[in-house]
């Protein structure tokens, strides 16, 4: 009911949203790609649109989650395969695609795609705080992350029975956290991370991702070979 095509209705809006804008917009969408009931596939994906999205062609780059989160995702999500259309050139600098929990893994894909920023739209679950403020920044320090990732999570306008909402946060080449969402009353609806960061040309260098320690984050982390494992049947 809610699966949408690749250039569907959501990321066309959109597309003509940031036309009028002038902005990039990333759009998260479930996609299916199939025609027959039986045989189709969903993905838990999304769309880079910008000034130069034609209404034929809306999408600039396009993702399909690598690594879905075993939990919630096995019933329905296909993982993606690479990231050879998730990447690219606007005028400030180089941009990649991930979704959420791909964070345990996506690094290593794009380590060779000189990157300037992952755009990272987010729907957590836990405590924000713990996460985007202390623990994802030494992560990210530690396997010593090149370039800007810009971290969406999502919000709302009344209090849930959940952690998880806000806590939108940017960091820099490093890991260092250039701005994050701390709301004061419940997380989710009072604060809009506005951050400005150099274009590609002038951001600091810090060298390479650290590939052995990011492959040692990886495997540590629980739900990331699921997807290349017996239980989930992809092979």
């Amino acid at each position: 009911k809610f699966a949408e095509d690749r250039n569907g209705e959501s990321v066309s809006r959109m597309a003509a949203l940031a036309r009028e804008l002038t902005v990039y917009i990333t759009v998260p969408y479930l996609e299916k790609a199939g025609d027959n009931p039986g045989d189709q596939q969903f993905f838990n994906s999304i769309a880079l649109v910008g000034p130069e999205s034609k209404p034929e062609q809306p999408a600039l780059a396009h993702y399909r989650k690598n690594c879905p989160w075993p939990h919630p995702e096995k019933s329905w999500a296909t993982p993606g395969d690479g990231v050879d259309e998730s990447i690219y050139d606007t005028e400030y600098g180089r941009v990649g695609l991930a979704i959420c929990f791909d964070i345990h893994t996506i690094l290593a894909k794009y380590a060779d795609k000189q990157l300037w920023a992952l755009l990272y739209p987010i729907a957590w679950v836990g405590n924000t705080t713990e996460w985007f403020a202390d623990e994802l920044p030494g992560r990210l320090g530690f396997v010593n992350c090149p370039h800007y990732i810009l971290g969406a999570n999502w919000a709302t306008d009344r209090p849930q029975g959940w952690e998880g909402a806000g806590g939108s946060t940017v960091y820099g080449p490093g890991g260092q956290i250039l701005a994050h969402a701390r709301e004061k009353e419940f997380h989710g609806c009072e604060e809009i991370v506005v951050v400005r960061i150099p274009t590609q040309r002038c951001m600091p260098g810090v060298g390479e991702l650290d590939k052995e320690k990011y492959q040692q984050w990886s495997e540590e982390q629980f739900g990331t070979d699921y997807w290349h494992s017996p239980a989930c049947g992809c092979e």
